[in-house]
């Protein structure tokens, strides 16, 4: 907490501030009351240096435990656990794979969304649909690989240049088409 409180006051120093904070999800270990309002506490010293920006939030699977989901939909922002914004460059998309699956209701509102929108998109979720280094066990990915499969299908055919997951706590990437690349160029625009 500290050094990214430490690295984001450099970034204010140095002009070069995020616009906002993206957090993937397991804000609480246990869905407990009182780990959210630490969490809240967080927030509120990473906004003060963002001035403007905001910190998302993506519901993960702790954030669940003990009725968590009452607490995370009464206190942290932005009170849901699917939504999208806009900024100059993309538009995102947090998705709710908390419980290890979209759902249909779900996957069909993207689907809407995304014929609806031509912009480049970046999504946000806890448990990715894909596997990943990490995986052996089938653990850290969506158990329904019908639901996977679908979704990598809609990401491809809308312009679904990233997606970022939680889940996992640890970095890694799979570089799909060479995104990485275009990142580098775009970084500063958006």
């Amino acid at each position: 907490e500290e050094a990214f409180l430490a690295w984001l006051q450099e970034c204010k120093d140095e002009g070069n501030c995020p616009e906002f904070c993206i957090c993937l999800g397991d804000i609480a270990e246990h869905g407990l009351k009182k780990e959210f309002e630490d969490y809240n506490t967080f927030v509120k010293k990473v906004e003060t240096l963002l001035g403007d920006g905001k910190v998302y939030s993506v519901l993960g699977n702790h954030d669940l435990f003990n009725n968590g989901w009452q607490h995370y939909h009464s206190m942290v922002f932005p009170y849901e656990s699917f939504y999208t914004f806009k900024t100059q460059t993309f538009s995102w998309y947090c998705l709710d794979s908390a419980s290890g699956s979209l759902g249909l209701n779900q996957y069909e509102k993207l689907e809407k969304l995304f014929a609806a929108d031509p912009a480049p998109k970046i999504i946000m979720t806890h448990i990715p649909a894909y596997s990943n280094p990490f995986d052996s066990l089938g653990y850290f990915s969506s158990q329904n690989t019908y639901e996977a499969d679908m979704l990598l299908t809609l990401y491809a055919k809308n312009n679904v240049k990233l997606v970022l997951n939680g889940h996992i706590h640890q970095p890694y990437t799979n570089d799909f088409n060479s995104f990485t690349k275009e990142l580098e160029m775009i970084r500063y625009r958006d």
